[in-house]
């Protein structure tokens, strides 16, 4: 599978070297990384055609050293070819990729689920994490004007995420 994929000899080295199995390289291919806009390799594969490697691919190969245990096929992964992954997103909120995100964030899919679902996070102004999510997929008036007065708003998905992994790992000031 991997081969029959258009892959800069770079990319599909580097690949190869961190993952032995073809299934567990695919998933580190098709992967968000929510720290990168929630781009995935896969996107990004142009990064490997310079022959001097920039920052945005640095940064996705040390996320890929040390993230690799995620992609480990005892680890539920979202539907995508080859990659033996089974995990569908329950939400029209998160895609099947980003909902795996949380699972993996979480430990589990139940705790994922309770997490989004039923936690309120004070980062999100009290709300659930689905609650923000569904609000900031429909914009009101006041969005648009502060669009206007104030530019783009940060991702949405961004700001979830991280209001996650704070709940998950606190930083205590």
């Amino acid at each position: 599978m991997l081969e029959a994929l258009d892959l800069p000899p770079a990319l599909r080295l580097r690949l190869c070297s961190l993952f032995p199995d073809e299934r567990l390289a695919l998933r580190a291919l098709m992967a968000p990384w929510p720290d990168l806009g929630f781009h995935s390799i896969w996107e990004e594969r142009a990064l490997w055609l310079d022959p001097v490697p920039g920052e945005r691919r640095r940064a996705f190969e040390r996320l890929l050293e040390a993230e690799r245990g995620r992609f480990d096929l005892s680890v539920p992964y979202f539907v995508s070819p080859g990659t033996d992954g089974t995990l569908r997103s329950p939400y029209a909120e998160l895609s099947d990729a980003e909902y795996w995100l949380y699972v993996v964030l979480w430990g589990t899919e139940a705790h994922a689920r309770l997490a989004l679902e039923r936690w309120s996070v004070e980062l999100l102004g009290g709300k659930t994490t689905l609650e923000y999510l569904r609000e900031a997929r429909r914009p009101g008036w006041t969005d648009r004007l502060r669009h206007l007065w104030q530019g783009p708003r940060e991702d949405p998905r961004r700001v979830a995420w991280n209001a996650q992994r704070e709940l998950m790992f606190p930083v205590y000031s």
